[in-house]
């Protein structure tokens, strides 16, 4: 339900768990509210997606992109650098969400958390 494929093939999406660093994009402070530019957070092998250029549904706009990555078992270096981690798009008369990392495992992204949340349900 977002413009989006993953990019990783076969057994490349098992890239490890750890602390990766994201890049807030400006569409992201505007909807996240104030965020610092980089953020640390909680990855555990989500997925790294990049635009599927479908024309049934409009493009994504990230709101954070890599700027570390996690590249354990194998898996290719560089996959995960400026791809989109945080992203959203609308499909139909609704909105999506896509977290690859996990902020809400991590810490003082709680208000982050809400904000997408608040953002998909149409709320202020």
């Amino acid at each position: 339900i977002v413009d989006a494929k993953t990019l990783h093939k076969g057994k490349e999406w098992r890239r490890g768990r750890g602390e990766v660093t994201l890049r807030i994009t400006d569409e992201g402070r505007k909807l996240l509210g104030e965020q610092a530019a980089t953020l640390p957070v909680i990855y555990a092998n989500g997925p790294i997606v990049g635009p599927a250029m479908l024309e049934a549904i409009p493009d994504f706009k990230p709101l954070a992109t890599f700027e570390t990555e996690i590249a354990d078992n194998g898996t290719p270096k560089g996959l995960m650098l400026d791809t989109p981690a945080i992203l959203i798009g609308d499909f139909g008369k609704g909105r999506a969400v896509a977290i690859s990392p996990h902020p809400e495992q991590s810490k003082d992204t709680e208000a982050m958390v809400l904000r997408l949340i608040q953002w998909a349900a149409k709320r202020n």
